[in-house]
């Protein structure tokens, strides 16, 4: 929808690729306050961290080609945008409890409760509601109502973001879940 390719597709592809394998190493953040062996803590960290890097490529060839491009605002592409913000606001948090310190502090709180649903909710729900309302009109050979797909994706969005923003301020606040 953004009338273009997409830009660097071969960089992307070895971002992706990257971004799996240090997923695979980072799995460790999840144990910091579970007896796990201090000595593991930091490269689980580093590993955690360095995830953000090729996401943050990958989320910048993705505005770029939106930049360039000439966007059609049709259902998938409110879905792709708001999937963007929303899997941001995911990446950022995640990056704050990848960290030791931080992540000692705010485990078991209602931020880490924040961080998994806009995660999930706003990268996994927005993807696949953007792929069901690319692929229906192909697979069903009719066409859905626009204007309420459009309402559907400001909706879903605006119905994370309000839903579960409060958590974070929550789980700072000590709130346990």
């Amino acid at each position: 929808y953004s009338g273009r390719p997409i830009v660097a597709h071969r960089s992307t592809a070895i971002a992706m690729v990257a971004i799996g394998g240090l997923a695979l190493i980072s799995w460790g953040q999840n144990m910091f306050s579970s007896g796990l062996i201090t000595g593991l803590r930091i490269p689980f960290m580093v590993a955690s961290m360095a995830v953000t890097v090729p996401l943050a490529f990958i989320v910048f060839v993705w505005i770029a080609t939106i930049w360039l491009g000439k966007v059609r605002f049709e259902t998938p592409m409110v879905f792709a945008l708001g999937f963007i913000s929303l899997l941001l606001i995911g990446a950022l948090s995640g990056l704050l409890l990848a960290s030791v310190p931080i992540n000692l502090q705010l485990q078991s709180s209602y931020f880490v409760v924040g961080h998994l649903h806009f995660a999930l909710l706003g990268g996994a729900i927005s993807g696949l509601f953007a792929g069901i309302y690319f692929w229906f009109p192909k697979f069903t050979g009719r066409d859905y109502d626009e204007t309420l797909g459009i309402l559907h994706a400001l909706g879903h969005s605006g119905g994370v973001f309000l839903t579960y923003s409060p958590m974070f301020v929550l789980g700072l606040m000590g709130l346990r879940r």
